[in-house]
């Protein structure tokens, strides 16, 4: 092989690398916000928490009611002598039980979760250091077509439902319609 034809083969190479690079500018930009938000997986993340949280939250509150109707039927059912009464009680021990039963699925689901976050995570960490050793100007001059899509619906801006503490309260948005309302 000439010495032309080593330096062909290293250009094309050089040329390469340099593109593989560029791609992994775009493809890190694509996950990298600027604006203080983090990565998007880090907000990824945080959202499945929180909704892993608030189905805790809600699942509590169902085993709770539950239970107090089975308490109030036992009660009613020992208390009411009437014979025809006696297989709707039953029922309804027999349905409150169904729904605790069923409400038993959320400790798979938040298994799940909690896998589904950990990868996230290691997907962060991994991103993070492909970051750190590019360096933060690597990434922050390429667009992210990812930032602009997940973010909007025709015109409007998304920004779906805040976590707690990170967004209005309802009082408010209440004040809101009653401020356009009375304006």
């Amino acid at each position: 092989m000439s010495g032309l034809d080593t330096g062909k083969a290293l250009e094309g190479e050089v040329l390469l690398l340099f593109q593989l690079v560029q791609k992994m500018r775009q493809d890190l930009a694509s996950v990298y916000q600027h604006e203080g938000e983090g990565l998007i997986l880090d907000s990824a993340a945080d959202q499945i928490n929180a909704i892993n949280a608030e189905a805790e939250e809600a699942t509590e509150e169902i085993l709770s009611a539950s239970e107090r109707i089975a308490a109030v039927s036992a009660k009613m059912g020992s208390e009411i002598k009437y014979g025809g009464a006696r297989p709707y009680f039953d029922t309804l021990d027999k349905e409150s039980r169904r729904i605790m039963e069923a409400c038993q699925v959320h400790d798979i689901i938040g298994q799940r979760l909690s896998r589904v976050v950990r990868t996230i995570n290691a997907v962060e960490g991994t991103i993070n250091a492909l970051v750190v050793t590019m360096g933060d100007g690597g990434v922050t001059g390429v667009s992210s077509v990812l930032n602009q899509i997940s973010r909007k619906d025709g015109d409007l801006t998304l920004s779906g439902p805040a976590l707690k503490g990170a967004g209005l309260e309802q009082t408010d948005i209440d004040e809101l319609f009653k401020t356009a309302k009375s304006g």
